[in-house]
C-alpha cells in the first residue's frame, strides 16, 4: 500500500529534483566556458 503524498511533500520533491538539475547544468556550463577559454588561449598563443 503506497501512501498518498501531500501536495506540499510533492512540491518539495519536485523542487529538490529541479535544484539538482540546475546544479548539474551549471557545472556543465562552467566546464564548457573553461574549455572555450582554453581554446581561445591556445589559438592566441599559437
Amino acid at each position: 500500500p503506497t501512501m498518498q503524498q501531500s501536495p506540499q511533500d510533492e512540491q518539495e520533491k519536485l523542487l529538490d529534483e529541479a535544484i539538482q538539475v540546475v546544479k548539474v547544468q551549471s557545472f556543465q556550463m562552467k566546464r564548457c566556458l573553461c574549455f572555450l577559454c582554453l581554446k581561445e588561449l591556445l589559438a592566441f598563443l599559437s
